[in-house]
């Protein structure tokens, strides 16, 4: 009887180690640019991260010297999300920043006119969904995929489960992070936005030069026509600055991770 008993309490408590594990994976699936994506049911997210939990459980062999309390368990978890919360924000941040210079663009174009009236809606990007989508296709072929496994191992060989604090550091990582993205909407809508502007100078030299021309209505055509141009022509310098990109960030993650304790 008490043979059985003692591995009934083992076996509780592997799966209690199994379900901590689970709820850093789980927070890194709700943020991570693969795994966010509506096109995955969430069973099968669920399933994919359990069986991840379980595997990194028996390969890294995982141990926990806490107290299985109620209290105590519901602090935990509550560390392990937020922890992966933030590795999973991270990941997903080049992807906001692309779909931000997406949305600059459009704004520039004007294609955002149209969700003005749409306030229950997410405004759509045209140009930021592009971009994310191809960013997303670079992220596989750089095995970005990859990335995200190293970086839940890094933070179990240096964060232990139930000793997650964002420190000053890791807060002032996380602003750094904000700021490159920012510079990658910047950097991804600059050609669009300056042959825009190339093209309102012109047109208003022409306004100077021909005023019976109805300068407002030619104006649309021809910025659109010329930032479509632009940013097809421009496309392989997207793909190479999205790659680098994404190499930079998986560097800066690494030292986010060793900032928390």
């Amino acid at each position: 009887m008490e043979l059985t008993e003692g591995i009934i309490g083992l076996f509780i408590e592997k799966w209690i180690i199994v379900l901590l594990v689970f709820a850093r994976i789980s927070g890194v699936f709700i943020l991570s640019p693969l795994f966010r994506v509506q096109v995955i049911p969430i069973m099968l997210k669920v399933f994919i991260a359990l069986m991840i939990s379980i595997i990194l459980t028996i390969t890294l062999n995982i141990k926990v010297n806490l107290d299985f309390e109620l209290i105590t368990l519901a602090i935990v978890v509550s560390r392990e999300i937020l922890v992966g919360l933030v590795i999973g924000f991270v990941f997903n941040l080049v992807f906001w920043g692309l779909r931000f210079g997406g949305g600059i663009i459009d704004f520039e174009l004007g294609f955002q006119a149209a969700t003005l009236l749409a306030f229950q809606e997410s405004s759509p990007s045209l140009f930021g969904q592009f971009l994310e989508l191809v960013a997303l296709m670079l992220f596989l072929f750089v095995n970005g995929h990859h990335q995200i496994f190293e970086a839940l191992y890094l933070s179990y060989a240096k964060i232990p489960i139930g000793s997650g604090n964002l420190t000053l550091t890791t807060m002032s990582e996380l602003g750094k992070f904000l700021t490159i993205s920012t510079i990658i909407a910047l950097k991804i809508a600059a050609p669009v936005i300056v042959s825009t502007f190339l093209v309102n100078v012109s047109l208003a030299m022409l306004a100077r030069m021909a005023p019976q021309t109805n300068i407002f209505v030619v104006s649309f055509q021809i910025k659109i026509a010329v930032a479509l141009l632009v940013f097809f022509l421009g496309i392989s310098f997207f793909v190479f600055a999205t790659k680098q990109f994404l190499e930079i960030f998986q560097k800066q993650t690494f030292n986010l991770i060793l900032s928390i304790t």
